[in-house]
């Protein structure tokens, strides 16, 4: 999401806002973040990915795609199945 806000990610990861403003500093510094003031709302700051933070991210992806895919070769379809359940219950999906 380009240029969301520092607020809407907190909010989605469940952290306060002081912990996402050192998890972005850390991102920014090893330039995988830029964060600038917000197009919308002068008040709060917007983040973008850099092509770095682009290519971590899908490099990123890959990996929790094997990591699921291995997870999975070791149920069967209805282990499988109760598994994601359980999981959808503990995160409220």
């Amino acid at each position: 999401n380009p240029d969301i806000s520092q607020s809407a990610i907190a909010e989605a990861l469940r952290l306060d806002r002081s912990t996402l403003v050192q998890i972005i500093d850390r991102l920014e510094n090893r330039g995988l973040v830029v964060r600038h003031v917000s197009p919308t709302d002068r008040r709060s700051h917007a983040l973008q990915l850099t092509d770095a933070g682009s290519e971590t991210l899908a490099e990123l992806k890959q990996r929790t795609v094997e990591h699921e895919d291995d997870v999975a070769s070791a149920l069967n379809d209805d282990e499988r199945a109760q598994f994601i359940s359980l999981l959808k219950r503990l995160y409220g999906g």
